[in-house]
């Protein structure tokens, strides 16, 4: 063989093997459609699509949904690492209009009526912590 022809043999097996990375081979089976034979199942079709988007919209807005009402409950305040608790607690407020309001604070054991407003705070009451007066309405004394 000359120089030549051998190129030319090198330069054709070359090329079928090119040729023959190029070319997949699927086996095709029976009954099976086009689809089928690329993706190995089903495609998704649409419906089954927006069943699954759905299906996840739904979970993540009652997550959303379900974390907001544990906040507003006080699920997750007051939870400091070590045990530690606040000492001074704000048990109720109610507002009097025009940014005034009562406020009933605790600190420790001690219980106090608090008048606040704009650039003020009045100390009105010390209250007991007894719970007979936790089922009845306060009622404020006129210092007259």
């Amino acid at each position: 063989m000359s120089f030549v022809s051998q190129s030319l043999q090198a330069q054709e097996e070359a090329d079928s093997e090119q040729n023959a990375e190029e070319q997949v081979f699927v086996p095709k089976t029976i009954g099976a459609s086009d689809d089928e034979q690329i993706f190995g199942e089903d495609p998704i079709d649409s419906k089954s699509l927006l069943t699954r988007a759905g299906f996840w919209i739904i979970l993540m807005a009652l997550l959303v949904i379900g974390f907001t009402w544990l906040n507003r409950k006080g699920f997750f305040r007051n939870r400091s690492l070590g045990g530690h608790t606040k000492r001074l607690v704000i048990e109720e407020t109610t507002s009097l209009g025009n940014r005034q309001y009562l406020v009933v604070a605790r600190h420790k054991n001690q219980s106090m009526l608090l008048g606040v407003g704009h650039g003020f705070i009045h100390h009105l009451k010390d209250l007991e912590l007894d719970s007979k007066e936790d089922t009845e309405p306060f009622k404020l004394e006129d210092d007259d």
